[in-house]
């Protein structure tokens, strides 16, 4: 697991990007799999 320094910032973006989508899909995805469960 290496971290690489990116002068612009756009590793940051990215994080910011990824968890962003986690904090939206990680709720959806639990809908769904209890959804599954009831089914």
């Amino acid at each position: 697991w290496e971290f690489y320094v990116v002068e612009d910032g756009a590793a940051v973006g990215n994080l910011n990007i990824a968890l962003l989508f986690i904090f939206i899909l990680a709720p959806i995805s639990i809908k769904v799999i209890e959804l599954v469960n009831i089914i």
